[in-house]
């Protein structure tokens, strides 16, 4: 089923140019990340995809969230990094840190700690 929507994201958005962009999807752009929402809002393009752990504030700071819901539909996951200054005395601290990380995986402690927090309602206003 085709179903034509349109996409509102920000420019410089690479996620989005390579993964809905290139298949033809219609995509508005706007400067800044935050105007997304008064665009959903106001009916400039049909959808935002993002996370919504970031989206939710951002979303009641807007005064938009009465317009706007959030799907139970998720897309490919995004790999996120740790980036850090390489001159920040935390950097000698990254192979450790690698390290808890891939335990906290193979435990399933990142599993339960993302399960916790996704399965919240969106945060209040």
């Amino acid at each position: 089923m085709k179903l034509n929507l349109s996409v509102i994201t920000y420019i410089g958005n690479g996620w989005n140019d390579r993964h809905i962009r290139i298949h033809g999807i219609k995509t508005y752009e706007t400067p800044n990340l935050p105007n997304v929402w008064p665009m959903l809002a106001h009916k400039r393009g049909d959808i935002v995809i993002e996370w919504p752990g970031a989206a939710w504030p951002a979303i009641h700071k807007a005064e938009t969230d009465q317009s706007i819901v959030q799907t139970a539909a998720t897309l490919q996951a995004l790999p996120f990094h740790l980036m850090i200054r390489k001159t920040s005395p935390y950097a000698q601290l990254l192979p450790e840190f690698d390290r808890t990380i891939r335990t906290m995986q193979k435990d399933g402690t990142i599993d339960r700690i993302v399960k916790e927090y996704f399965d919240q309602p969106a945060p209040p206003k």
